[in-house]
């Protein structure tokens, strides 16, 4: 569902593994924290950003309520409203730091129905729409889900209603329009030409990203690889030109639904929302920008003339400055960049290259080997001999494997360090070890 993710719900996780959890060290219980509040993030980021479409916050905090949340493990399970609200109010007085849990395992969901009964109850709905709740408790008690003696009628009822679950969901879909330039950026990748480089005919994959409401193209960039750093390249460009969007609106693939990119987008304060599975039309514009794109470039062009990717970018390049981006486009009656300039004084922009750099940095934990390395992206970097046998937080980017961080759990830069210089290792005095 739109801007749902599956993130791990730290609660619920520490109910089902159990024991297993108190068990883990401090560095990966403040991974599951992160985990949970980018959880959190992600529900009620609209309303962070004010880009919600609903009369009302309550209304925002129901509808919410209805929706599924699927955890890795498979299991589906439901936020109630008050939970979400709760979310949001604690967000906007303490920030982000108050989304990280640190109370009651549970909290947001039902004490007196059993984790496993959820599941049960949410198969039992999709099954039967029309069920009611009587017909449900009976069913649960026959197939052994609940005791009678330990949960009510009355407690299932009260879950079914906090929940919505009595009520059956309606697709609607609209055509929409954003009111101001940067309230959502459109984005995906297409296709591009087959070109020859050394020799060698390869596939080219044009990712692009395009603003909703004045249809200027912010970002593009043909790779070889339609991949998440791809993707996440093209966006680091288009916030640092045009400033920060408010909504990034993807599709369901690998490059625009992992944890790096929601991590990305929750310290930007942008609401990363995907479309709904095999719904190609609810991204009209940016599939509409790719059909343009290869009337207008792709198929004019003689590809067997261009021997490189730097050669294409920059035909690229000169297409969408001089053609797409300046001139009239029926759909909003206007240029696009005149549009989009025409809502400038209400754009965001990054405040440094440093703090856009920092934004993009990816995060991974890792184990420190006996030879004080770590290997990150198939490189062993060396780490002071202090973290031998010790997980530690690295920040990287994965464009520049020339250095790395150690972070603290707490999100501050410890340590810089780089890739192993065998060589100068070698001419290193070793310490003789003493004997007595």
């Amino acid at each position: 569902e739109k801007g749902m993710y599956n993130i791990l719900n730290f609660k619920l996780y520490y109910i089902i593994q159990g024991e297993n959890f108190m068990k883990k060290t401090n560095l990966e219980k403040e991974s599951d924290k992160n985990n949970i509040a980018l959880f959190k993030y992600a529900i009620i980021a609209p309303l962070i950003n004010e880009t919600i479409e609903y009369p009302s916050k309550e209304a925002f905090y129901r509808a919410a309520a209805e929706k599924k949340y699927k955890l890795p493990n498979g299991q589906e399970v439901i936020v109630t409203a008050g939970t979400i609200k709760r979310w949001y109010l604690d967000y906007k007085k303490n920030g982000y730091e108050s989304l990280k849990p640190k109370s009651r395992t549970d909290e947001g969901f039902s004490r007196k129905i059993p984790i496993d009964c959820i599941n049960n109850i949410l198969e039992i709905k999709e099954k039967y729409p029309h069920i009611t709740g009587k017909a449900i408790y009976k069913k649960m008690i026959e197939e052994g889900y609940i005791d009678k003696s330990k949960v009510s009628v009355a407690s299932l009822y009260r879950f079914l209603n906090n929940n919505k679950l009595h009520e059956r969901e309606v697709v609607e879909r609209r055509a929409f329009e954003m009111e101001f330039a940067n309230d959502c950026w459109q984005g995906d990748t297409s296709h591009g030409p087959i070109i020859t480089i050394d020799g060698k005919k390869v596939q080219t994959y044009l990712i692009q990203l395009i603003d909703d409401a004045s249809r200027l193209i912010v970002g593009y960039k043909f790779f070889l690889r339609d991949n998440a750093i791809n993707f996440q390249n093209v966006l680091k460009n288009a916030i640092q030109v045009y400033g920060i969007p408010k909504r990034v609106f993807v599709d369901n693939g690998t490059p625009y639904k992992n944890q790096q990119l929601l991590s990305i987008c929750a310290s930007l304060g942008i609401a990363l929302i995907h479309a709904k599975a095999y719904s190609p039309e609810s991204k009209a514009k940016i599939e509409r920008s790719f059909r343009t794109v290869k009337d207008n470039f792709i198929n004019c062009k003689d590809w067997d003339e261009i021997k490189s990717l730097e050669e294409l970018n920059k035909e690229y390049n000169e297409y969408i400055v001089s053609e797409y981006n300046s001139k009239y486009h029926s759909g909003i009656e206007n240029i696009p960049r005149n549009r989009f300039q025409k809502d400038y004084d209400k754009i965001h922009f990054i405040g440094s290259a440093e703090e856009l750099e920092k934004a993009f940095l990816h995060i991974e934990e890792k184990l420190v080997a006996q030879d004080s390395t770590i290997r990150l992206c198939k490189k062993d970097f060396e780490v002071p001999q202090k973290y031998i046998k010790q997980r530690i937080l690295i920040k990287y980017s994965p464009e520049d494997l020339s250095y790395a961080y150690i972070y603290d759990p707490k999100d501050k830069a410890l340590e810089k360090i780089e890739p192993v210089d065998k060589i100068a290792n070698s001419k290193i005095k070793r310490n003789r070890p003493s004997y007595s």
